[in-house]
């Protein structure tokens, strides 16, 4: 057809797997507010500005690894077949 139509773009680019850190803190009545924390390490070559991120796990694994440091996650590469 004819006409304007509004479209949203998006893709998956490999990136470092993001980590996150969880805090309990105490209001000053004991009360606790449940904090969660991700870094997410921008290693493209390119500047993240007015990005919009969304954060998802559908595997959560609990475990102690070093904040600073990137860590990857490559998957595996898909061939196309030739028609």
């Amino acid at each position: 057809g004819s006409g304007e139509r509004e479209m949203v773009v998006s893709y998956t680019v490999s990136a470092p797997i993001w980590k996150t850190t969880y805090r309990v803190v105490l209001d000053s009545e004991g009360q606790p507010f449940f904090q969660g924390w991700a870094i997410v390490d921008n290693v493209s070559d390119e500047d993240w500005n007015d990005v919009q991120l969304s954060l998802v796990s559908g595997s959560p694994v609990s475990f102690i690894q070093n904040l600073q440091k990137p860590l990857f996650r490559y998957r595996p590469i898909v061939p196309i077949p030739d028609d």
